[in-house]
């Protein structure tokens, strides 16, 4: 039997048993929270290892892969920093850093769980709530990655589905505190502060605030503890005022939608001409979400249109020469979120 074939039937294996750990983790949580967790964490990590067994199977081995090692079971798999960064660096699909922390957090708690739990009776409930609220952030994460990699997770679309409709069960536990938070956001209104629908969880617990652009809005959501931000801008279709939000999710009411290259498109002010045209660096990558070719110029400042981040400085990668935001050091040496610098382009040379 071939490599090819192997792997596509070790890649259905991998895919089948993280569906069958985040079913589980949905089943446990109330009776064994603690194992719900470990459970979660275990299908969070099988996801990004199926990733990387899609691009090659020699990616899921930490070290010194060895095809009949690896058929039978007998070698270590990446960690989870091993599996993000090789993602990034090698399969060139960055895990954005929102996805990253929430992942992470999962990977804190469960080894918190295994090492050091013991929970009481009185903190039962309390830890129930703080694991379905954990665990619905790190879904919200995982099914968008999913569906970014739609031509990897295909054929299990539907079981994808299912466990989405299942996990809806745990916003009973965001119900529960959003009647108990009434009274304060109440008050909070009658101090005059923004109190808006969470573009997470839907209940109307955000309390916003002005961004850093004009039509900007950004705050955390009381129930869930998102941090929202949306930017209100006209639909081109009906020319009423819309909601972009977090994401790049655009969705007006008449029904129309933008994909993240046509936002880049409406919002980006760049004036090009025959003089500027090859300085341009619009649109530039975006060093907070990784986002490629997102950020554009709008009111004076750097727009990223997919997680919405306002930055005032572009640098250049010295290696691959792309724009983008955030701090980039020894670029040429290691490159940028779209790039491994000279230092990757050698070692896959010597490869």
């Amino acid at each position: 039997m071939g490599i090819e074939l192997k792997q596509s039937e070790l890649l259905e294996r991998l895919v089948e048993n993280a569906l069958g750990f985040l079913s589980h983790a949905i089943e446990t949580l109330e009776s064994a929270p603690k194992f719900s967790v470990i459970d979660f964490y275990a299908a969070v990590e099988l996801f990004l290892k199926a990733r990387l067994l899609r691009e090659h199977w020699s990616l899921v081995v930490a070290k010194n892969p060895d095809w009949e090692k690896f058929v039978s079971g007998d070698f270590v798999s990446v960690t989870f920093e091993e599996a993000c960064s090789r993602l990034e660096k090698v399969v060139q699909a960055p895990i954005p850093s929102r996805a990253r922390a929430k992942f992470d957090a999962v990977r804190l708690h469960r080894n918190k769980m295994v090492h050091f739990f013991h929970a009481g009776e009185e903190g039962q409930n309390q830890l129930i709530e703080a694991v379905a609220i954990e665990q619905l952030h790190a879904w919200y994460e995982l099914h968008m990655l999913l569906r970014q990699w739609k031509d990897v997770f295909e054929p299990w679309q539907k079981k994808v589905a299912q466990i989405e409709l299942r996990l809806q069960r745990h916003k009973k536990y965001l119900a529960a505190k959003f009647d108990a938070l009434k009274p304060d956001l109440k008050r909070f209104e009658g101090e005059g502060k923004l109190i808006r629908g969470c573009s997470f969880c839907n209940f109307s617990a955000a309390v916003m605030a002005k961004g850093g652009i004009s039509n900007l809005y950004e705050g955390k959501c009381l129930v869930c503890g998102a941090f929202n931000k949306w930017l209100l801008m006209k639909c081109p279709q009906c020319n009423e005022c819309s909601v972009l939000s977090d994401g790049g999710q655009f969705d007006c009411t008449c029904g129309h939608s933008l994909e993240v290259h046509d936002l880049a498109d409406i919002l980006d002010e760049t004036v090009v001409t025959k003089d500027n045209y090859f300085e341009n660096p619009y649109p530039a990558n975006c060093g907070e979400c990784e986002g490629w070719h997102t950020v554009v110029s709008h009111e004076g400042k750097n727009l990223c249109v997919l997680c919405l981040d306002v930055s005032a400085e572009l640098h250049t990668c010295e290696f691959c020469h792309e724009a983008c935001t955030g701090e980039l050091e020894d670029s040429y040496l290691h490159g940028c979120g779209q790039c491994e610098g000279s230092a990757g382009w050698n070692a896959d040379k010597d490869d």
